[in-house]
Formats: structure tokens, sequence, C-alpha cells
């Protein structure tokens, strides 16, 4: 009879975590890391582009008539896009929120925005996007 030695315990560790484990924990993580924090903005989708590595990037802008960035209103930043780190999510008249895609998302509309960690303060600010919610009125 073959002995199961210490690397195969590791091994078959490894196997279950990974088939078992892991999709919750990183759903869990993403879904705790935004609950009961305030968006980042509230705006207005102004513009849209294909970044050099092919993701979605999407202008938010508070108020667009406001150009000055120290004025109310004159927060805007570009967010982009990512599969595994960005969700969209559309939030009905009915106060429903379901989820949705980065096909949905268009110039015009009303959104709540949340960016995964830090965002480049620049004019209009960079960062990368942890949750839309777009805003039917």
């Amino acid at each position: 009879m073959k002995k199961i030695t210490g690397i195969h315990y590791i091994t078959i560790s490894i196997a279950i975590l990974l088939a078992f484990g892991c999709e919750e924990i990183q759903t869990t993580a993403a879904e705790e890391s935004l609950e009961g924090e305030e968006p980042y903005i509230i705006g207005e989708i102004t513009n849209s582009r294909v970044n050099q590595y092919e993701h979605l990037e999407i202008l938010v802008e508070e108020e667009p008539e406001v150009d000055e960035p120290s004025d109310p209103g004159g927060l805007k930043i570009w967010l982009e896009l990512i599969d595994d780190q960005s969700e969209i999510f559309v939030k009905k008249e009915s106060d429903k929120t379901i989820r949705s895609t980065f096909d949905n998302l268009e110039c015009g509309q009303k959104v709540k925005a949340w960016t995964t960690d830090w965002v480049r303060l620049s004019h209009p600010a960079q960062g990368t996007a942890g949750r839309v919610i777009i805003i039917e009125e």
C-alpha cells in the first residue's frame, strides 16, 4: 500500500480550496468592500472610450456644466471598467436593483460609482470602477 506524504496532503488541500473556497471568498470580499460606503461620485456619464488595454472607460461628471474642479459640482472621473473587478447594476424606478453589463452603460445616464481603491487626482480624476449603479428615472 502506498503511503500518503506531506506533499500529497498539500496538493489535495490546494485542490479543495480552489474547487470550493476561492470563488466564495472573492465574491464576499467584493460585496463587503463597498457595503455601507458612500459612492465616490454621483453624476452623469458624459463620454466613453476604450483604453490601450482594451478596457472600457467612462467619464462621470458630478455636474457636466461645471468646469472648475474646485467649484461645487466640479468632480469628474474617468473610470476604467475591468471584467473581474467592476460590477454594473441598474436601479429601477421601483427601487429594485438588478445586475447588468458594461454594454448597458451609455452617455447621458445618471450613475452612482465606487472605486476599487486609490484614485489618481488629476483633472479629471482616474480610477478603476468597483461598482456602478445606473439610476433609471
